[in-house]
């Protein structure tokens, strides 16, 4: 992924969620792809390389390069 392309995700979760981060939570990410979270908490469950987790049962940290997948 280019510089220009990640800014650009970063300038649209700013935009949606006020604020400029390189991580978003379930909830951050589903309101932004307007996908309902348990469907994002089954796919990082499911996809070990989806997301991060500090441990098991811990919260869901999805680096803002998945967006790609959902926004055009």
């Amino acid at each position: 992924m280019s510089k220009r392309e990640l800014t650009r995700l970063i300038d649209l979760v700013e935009a949606v969620i006020g604020k400029r981060t390189a991580f978003l939570t379930v909830g951050e990410f589903a309101q932004i792809t307007n996908t309902h979270p348990v469907n994002i908490r089954e796919r990082c469950a499911r996809e070990n390389d989806f997301a991060q987790q500090a441990a098991t049962g811990k919260h869901y940290r999805i680096p803002v390069e998945r967006l790609t997948e959902y926004v055009k």
